[in-house]
């Protein structure tokens, strides 16, 4: 398999809220986590929105990995600002919203390259720290992202109000 890594076009836009919504799912399959409840199942207008917006350019970008034809095995949505923890980091953060890899291509190292695409990236806008975050119940995801070398600096809480 010929794998390419590409910049997100409007094209990727359903792509890229399906990996939204099938991370969702993925999550909800690991046991009950109130955050994920209540995010939407299917594939809505304000994701299809959320999608857009890492294909518009600017401070957001999306990456998409495909198996050199035009089927999407992953992909990641990425953004450059201000630091969740300003007195922590200065200058301009890298934030991974989503990192995704379709299910059937788990376990075959396709993350790893994905992150490594993610960094290089981040590194052609200037930044020099990356943040990111997943879901408590996540397990998965908290072994994939220290195993690419990321260590947790803050937990965050929610409640409904």
């Amino acid at each position: 398999m010929a794998l390419r890594f590409r910049p997100a076009v409007k094209g990727d836009i359903p792509d890229i809220a399906g990996a939204a919504v099938d991370t969702v799912r993925h999550i909800r399959r690991q046991g009950v986590d109130p955050y994920a409840q209540g995010l939407p199942d299917g594939v809505t207008e304000p994701v299809l929105e959320w999608a857009a917006r890492f294909t518009e350019g600017g401070d957001r970008g999306g990456l998409v990995l495909t198996d050199g034809r035009a089927v999407v095995l992953g992909c990641a949505c990425l953004a450059v600002g201000a630091s969740a923890m300003p007195e922590a980091l200065t200058g301009r953060v890298g934030t991974v919203a989503l990192m995704w890899v379709t299910e059937r291509e788990r376990g075959k190292g396709l993350g790893g390259l994905l992150n490594h695409a993610v960094e290089k990236w981040f590194a052609e806008q200037g930044v020099r720290h990356i943040e990111l975050s997943w879901l408590a119940l996540n397990a998965e995801a908290e072994t994939f992202w220290r195993q690419m070398g990321y260590q947790p600096y803050r937990t965050h809480a929610w409640k409904a109000v």
